[in-house]
């Protein structure tokens, strides 16, 4: 367990270490679309001083997935310590809750969307009293309410992003615009130089985008068929199983020439890159449009931490160093104008147009889900992995 000032995080070595780089990369950002917010949001965030509360808040969340500043800054405001554990996967976050039933000592999880009904139904969320969270309004409306959890009951967002690629020109010749010409390059210019991400949905899902298939389907003879693609064709020329390559420092290794990944770790990994100019990113009419959630654990034993808590990240300001920590968006109203006077960097990789998100798709568990684990699990081992 590694201790950062008052924050407990449990991750992958090669993760913590992006810490540093993360806060170095992020600074200039934060301090000047700060200002902005401050002058204009920001200034009522702490119009009443807060009340103190008592004990500790854990939180359990993806790994390198909140910004260390925002929980020393929560402990300083209201009292409690910040634990944060880490999961590298959401069926990981999912049995330890359902094996722990309320006995895990944790307030909050991070709940993908496709997973808050199941979590729901298997009562291993609390239900939300909205009431408390007086800066819910800041929220984004096209962000709230959304078909997996509607009444925000279970739910509200964290964050939203997308899934995308990025490549090297300097090794693959050719423009690269759809999850066909990077599944096609993947097998010709970067074989052997290839990460895709250590996740089913996300490696079946390039297929099923690039063959024009129903990202969620449960058709037999669809997965057999992706299957047989990823283990027989793909396979062979796979490098790494990584879903945070950009947090992993792939761009700057020089092994690597094409990368999937999500918008954040995508982001950080061309801030990263030893030769930035040489790397494309793409998002493809039609890919993944995720959104990560906060939900309150089922049992948790500090409700008036968590609700505190919570409310302090629906604080302009707060959600903007969330922002410039994870890359991507937390839908806090007045970030993107913040974003434009600051001159962020590559601010299009945190924020996408309406036309970009027509076409984007939510994943969803349903009865293919252990199909879609096989399916990685046989083409990891089809890789030698």
């Amino acid at each position: 367990m590694t201790k950062r000032n008052d924050i407990k995080v449990l991750a992958p070595a090669r993760l913590l270490e992006a810490f540093s780089r993360r806060r170095f990369l992020n600074t200039a950002l934060y301090s000047g679309a700060g200002a902005v917010l401050a002058g204009s949001l920001g200034s009522r965030a702490f119009a009443n001083q807060p009340t103190k509360i008592q004990g500790e808040l854990g939180i359990y969340s993806f790994p390198e997935y909140d910004d260390p500043t925002v929980l020393s800054g929560f402990t300083e405001q209201y009292g409690p310590q910040v634990r944060v554990d880490a999961f590298t996967s959401t069926e990981e976050m999912i049995s330890k809750l359902t094996n722990a039933r309320g006995t895990t000592g944790y307030d909050i999880v991070i709940t993908p969307a496709a997973v808050v009904q199941s979590m729901a139904q298997a009562e291993l969320l609390e239900e939300f009293d909205l009431t408390r969270l007086a800066n819910f309004k800041n929220l984004d409306p096209s962000l709230t309410k959304l078909w997996f959890d509607p009444e925000n009951r279970y739910s509200i967002p964290k964050v939203y992003g997308a899934t995308g690629f990025m490549y090297d020109k300097s090794k693959i010749g050719r423009p690269l615009k759809s999850w066909a010409d990077f599944l096609d390059a993947a097998q010709k210019e970067a074989s052997g130089m290839t990460t895709v991400a250590d996740d089913a949905k996300t490696i079946t899902g390039a297929y099923f985008w690039a063959n024009d298939i129903d990202w969620n389907t449960t058709n037999p003879s669809e997965l057999d068929a992706c299957q047989e693609f990823l283990t027989k064709k793909l396979a062979p020329h796979i490098k790494y199983f990584d879903t945070y390559p950009g947090a992993s420092g792939r761009s700057a290794s020089g092994d690597i020439a094409l990368m999937q990944g999500f918008n954040g770790d995508l982001r950080m990994g061309m801030l990263n890159a030893a030769t930035p100019e040489n790397w494309e990113w793409v998002f493809p009419e039609t890919t993944e449009i995720f959104v990560d959630n906060w939900s309150l654990v089922k049992g948790a034993p500090n409700l008036d931490a968590a609700y505190a808590f919570l409310d302090y990240t629906l604080q302009p300001d707060v959600a903007l160093k969330e922002m410039s920590y994870t890359g991507s968006n937390p839908g806090v109203v007045g970030l993107e104008e913040a974003a434009d006077v600051a001159g962020t960097q590559l601010k299009e990789l945190i924020f996408f147009t309406p036309e970009q998100r027509k076409h984007w798709k939510m994943g969803e568990i349903n009865e293919a889900r252990q199909r879609l684990v096989d399916i990685l699990s046989a083409t990891k081992i089809a890789a030698g992995q």
